[in-house]
């Protein structure tokens, strides 16, 4: 006898495996830029520092990353 997942536990791992294929799909510094920031929730002062960039540009560059990311995840729902 099989047993169903319970319908959000089902849905999260849909969630999972969407936002994994939409992380393989981005670049390695987007990737990594957006795990330190958003992932870990380092600052981007800090994130800034690990990355060696100034810390405006890695402001700039979360938010655009950020949004990258979303449009590619929803990008990816829709396949």
């Amino acid at each position: 006898m099989e047993v169903a997942a319970p319908p959000d536990h089902l849905d999260r791992a849909l969630n999972l495996r969407t936002l994994r294929r939409t992380l393989a799909r981005l670049d390695h510094k987007d990737r990594v830029l957006l795990t330190l920031h958003h992932y870990w929730e380092l600052p981007v002062a800090e994130t800034s520092r690990l990355l060696g960039v100034p810390e405006e540009r890695s402001n700039r560059a979360c938010t655009m990353r950020w949004k990258r990311l979303r449009a590619a995840y929803e990008a990816e729902e829709r396949r």
